[in-house]
């Protein structure tokens, strides 16, 4: 089981930890270089796992500043890289929302894009392209 960000000790972090069911149930935290290029600290994410990948998209700030941004963590490497888009189609940012994986893609549900707009839309995600699509 794999945890990203989230809160810790009251204040959103971009921390990794993995829970090891098959070597005596522990936890274990995800020792990153100061120099590797990771999410920044946020909370209210959506996160699956595709393929050994987990992919991180949006959630909020510690200013509460919302995201749209696609980050895919390798389980075998223990490494992050953003995910670079083919096209210009993505959502828009958001919090609170749902991400699955189904088949061979990623289908992103609603999520608060303010206080006062929720949002009730559906995206897929093509790993293998790289891109978005509206449905």
């Amino acid at each position: 089981m794999i945890i990203f960000g989230g809160f810790e000790d009251g204040e959103r972090t971009n921390s990794t930890v993995i829970f090891h069911f098959n070597r005596n149930l522990v936890w274990s935290r995800v020792k990153t270089e100061e120099t590797d290029r990771m999410p920044e600290p946020r909370s209210g994410h959506g996160a699956t796992v595709y393929k050994g990948t987990m992919f991180v998209f949006g959630g909020k700030t510690e200013n509460n500043r919302k995201l749209n941004d696609l980050w895919a963590f390798n389980i075998s490497s223990n490494s992050w890289s953003e995910v670079e888009l083919t096209d210009d189609i993505c959502p828009t940012v958001r919090s609170g929302h749902t991400l699955v994986t189904y088949g061979d893609q990623l289908l992103l549900f609603g999520g608060i894009y303010e206080v006062t707009k929720e949002l009730n839309d559906i995206y897929a995600f093509v790993p293998s392209l790289r891109r978005w699509v509206a449905l």
